[in-house]
């Protein structure tokens, strides 16, 4: 027996779906009374089953949304200060990463993601061409029209 129909297997992506889905554990659970009997019946393991047979109980439907993957601390996160000192000396003397980095003390990769966190991306803006250090195409060009 399939765990899912194709149309179950659709609701996945959408939120309602997935609730839906969840909701169908709950009940499935409720029935038999065995972590391990919705498991089998459903093929999928006995930890999502008690994961959420245990936030049905504790929240209601609400507990069967997805929570936030966002993490709630950022403990290595640069502090504002230093990214405010790298700004001030983008805006007052226009210097790139590796002389901020310089002068600042700090990783060149650190300034890098300051700057591209906080300047506007450049729109339109495109590389240089790269100079030919030897044109040989101008040169047989000029042979050929020589010769002719």
């Amino acid at each position: 027996m399939l765990a899912l129909t194709l149309t179950e297997a659709y609701q996945l992506t959408h939120q309602e779906g997935k609730v839906n889905l969840r909701l169908k554990i709950v009940h499935t659970y409720n029935q038999c009374g065995s972590l391990r009997e919705t498991a089998r019946r459903l093929s999928i393991s006995r930890n999502t089953v008690c994961k959420w047979v245990r936030r049905y109980r504790k929240q209601g439907e609400a507990g069967l949304v997805d929570r936030s993957r966002r993490p709630k601390r950022s403990p290595r996160k640069t502090p504002k200060e230093v990214e405010e000192a790298v700004l001030a000396l983008r805006e007052k003397h226009g210097w790139g990463r590796r002389r901020i980095a310089h002068a600042l003390g700090f990783p060149e990769g650190t300034v890098r993601h300051i700057l591209r966190r906080n300047l506007p991306k450049a729109e339109g803006k495109r590389r240089k061409e790269r100079k030919v250090f030897y044109p040989a195409h101008w040169a047989w060009e000029r042979l050929t029209l020589k010769i002719v």
